[in-house]
């Protein structure tokens, strides 16, 4: 079943200090719902009052609170929040609720549940005050829940009732509520879900003898689980492979050949990243990658960190077991303990810190969860996590790799993620309404791209233009660069070398042309709305230093290190474009973040 951790809400209200402050204990705190569903099966809305019963003030970032549910769906969870109210005063969490809540989607093997929790930047909920949370839960492709199995769930009554079936942790420890009960193994529930897969060893060396084992990990009855051997979605199977399972982890597995897991490896076609094939169970498909070592890979000089550490002149590896131990993702806690764990090593010296998953694939897309914020003019809070992350006060942001087949230094989706350290958290409404990427606009085509209904991110592949009144689409030739507006935003470019721009009136359709229906905007709309950029060019930094940490369970092969190290070292590329494979899509030029920026930026990956 499905887990979202609803993680990190930054500065949600502006709260009075009290005298003390305490970590919330057992009977510190009571908490109150109501169910504002009202028969609707697509969304689940709990409304929440959560009471501090005590005489002294309570840390929020020790606080998180469970609402426990069944994923009928199947399907990826999407959790936003309507509004936070503090004692009867409203208060917003942010412009945009993207800007500051992220989404991470993961599963348990019992009970599916979403938590909420609080940066320190929540401040202390006051003796006798309570904070009102009101948030939504629903599938991204809106299939039906049924609620009234739910362990969280209670009918409709308009009033607010005291309720133990939503649990309350201070600092990870029970404090109000129960939680349910364990289930039937997960391995048996109705409709089966891939969290994820991997491959023994974890990077495949082209010259090797030894037969290779495919494992996915499966919740739901894969009666059928197979994997088919094809390199295109309407190709035939070569072979139908059977995977044998489920074990006690719900783990279904096959072992194959080195020669027929990579048929389709072509040097020149995939580079290292070759389409194994497609995993099907019942009628579903997940396209399955691997990893690749050709003797063309660069060798790197292999340094024993720790016992369980290990590095190369671009990355470092760390064997941490544990985040591959439950059925959760690379979830936030997860990535403050990766990140925590590099900086017991390693100094504060880098601005980004990159994480890339090697023993396990997830389902799911990069992404970038801000640490540090102290650039006022963009539409972001300013906020500070650097502590919860290992760091002194450095790092700006964290990325994270599901799927280590898809981390390339040089691909656009690198770029983009690392762009998320300055937009989009605009408070122009007109670019602000699909935070975080733009809306259907002439800055879609830019390497953000625009914003899907779910809020990630999808490539827009169009130029429009504006001709006798009307915008007119046209195939955008080009590898994808940053557009002048965010070279603003991150500090790189004068506002006065901003052009104008325009959005279209129905942002969220990409096929709405041609169309005599936009807006148009200027530099002086975003400042107008947002304040200056602080700092401002020619003051802001420009040169970035990223530290990539492979996360495995056992330390990586000599191989394996060799590759990470090679694809990590070309986000230094100063080159205009570097072929790049990313999934299905075929081997294309993209511009590395130096070319993106028009020279006006650089990344470093060397770690010290």
């Amino acid at each position: 079943m499905n887990y979202t951790r609803l993680c990190t809400i930054t500065n949600l209200f502006a709260v009075l200090f009290g005298v003390c402050v305490a970590s919330a204990s057992a009977a510190n705190v009571v908490l109150e719902y109501r169910n504002n569903s009202y028969g609707d099966q697509v969304i689940i809305k709990p409304d929440i009052l959560l009471h501090n019963t005590t005489s002294s003030s309570l840390q929020l970032s020790d606080i998180t609170l469970r609402y426990w549910y069944s994923n009928e769906t199947a399907s990826a969870q999407v959790v936003p929040v309507f509004h936070v109210l503090n004692s009867g005063t409203w208060q917003s969490p942010c412009n945009y609720p993207f800007s500051c809540v992220t989404h991470i989607v993961s599963a348990k093997a019992d009970n599916s549940y979403v938590e909420l929790g609080f940066s320190e930047a929540a401040g202390n909920l006051l003796p006798g005050k309570y904070i009102n949370l009101q948030f939504a839960i629903h599938a991204d492709n809106w299939a039906s829940f049924v609620q009234e199995n739910d362990y969280s769930f209670a009918e409709s009554t308009g009033n607010y009732q005291a309720w133990n079936k939503i649990s309350v942790y201070s600092n990870g420890s029970l404090i109000y509520g129960t939680e349910p009960q364990s289930q039937p193994s997960a391995c048996s529930q109705m409709e089966p879900e891939v969290l994820g897969y991997s491959w023994s060893p974890a990077v495949i060396d082209v010259a090797q003898s030894n037969s290779v084992s495919f494992t996915a990990r499966i919740l739901g009855a894969a009666t059928n689980a197979e994997l088919c051997l094809s390199n295109s979605p309407s190709a035939a199977c070569s072979e139908n492979l059977a995977l044998v399972g489920p074990d006690e982890n719900c783990n279904y597995s096959v072992e194959l050949s080195t020669n027929l897991a990579l048929q389709y490896h072509n040097l020149a076609n995939n580079l290292h990243r070759p389409v194994v094939g497609f995993l099907k169970t019942l009628d579903k498909t997940i396209n399955v990658f691997a990893n690749v070592y050709t003797p063309d890979i660069p060798q790197c000089t292999l340094t024993a960190v720790a016992s369980w550490a290990q590095q190369c002149s671009k990355v470092v590896n760390l064997a941490l077991p544990e985040v591959f131990s439950d059925y959760v993702s690379l979830s936030t806690a997860k990535r403050e303990s990766i990140s925590q764990a590099f900086y017991e090593l390693f100094g504060d010296n880098y601005d980004f810190l990159t994480v890339v998953s090697v023993s396990r694939s997830y389902i799911q897309n990069a992404s970038y969860l801000g640490v540090k914020n102290e650039i006022a003019g963009i539409g972001a809070t300013l906020f500070d996590r650097t502590s919860k992350f290992g760091s002194d006060g450095r790092l700006r942001g964290n990325i994270v790799f599901p799927t280590s087949q898809f981390f390339d230094g040089a691909a656009n989706v690198f770029s983009h993620e690392i762009s998320h350290a300055w937009m989009n958290f605009n408070n122009l409404p007109l670019l602000g309404q699909t935070s975080p990427h733009w809306p259907i606009s002439d800055l879609a085509n830019g390497i953000l791209g625009f914003s899907l209904p779910s809020g990630q991110g999808g490539q827009f592949t169009y130029v429009l233009d504006i001709v006798d009144g009307v915008v007119q689409k046209t195939v955008d030739p080009n590898p994808k660069a940053f557009k002048d507006l965010a070279l603003y935003l991150m500090g790189v470019l004068p506002a006065d070398q901003v052009s104008n721009h325009f959005v279209m009136d129905d942002a969220g359709n990409p096929n709405n042309f041609p169309s005599a229906n936009f807006t148009e905007f200027t530099i002086d709309d975003v400042i107008s709305a947002n304040g200056v950029r602080q700092p401002a060019y020619p003051n802001e930094a420009s040169d970035f230093r990223v530290a990539t940490v492979l996360v495995s369970e056992d330390l990586l092969s000599q191989q394996a290190m060799a590759l990470f190290n090679y694809y990590a070292a070309r986000m230094e590329s100063t080159d205009d474009t570097v072929l790049t494979k990313q999934g299905l899509s075929p081997l294309s030029p993209h511009r590395p973040f130096y070319s993106a920026t028009g020279g006006r930026a650089t990344l470093e990956a060397t770690i010290d």
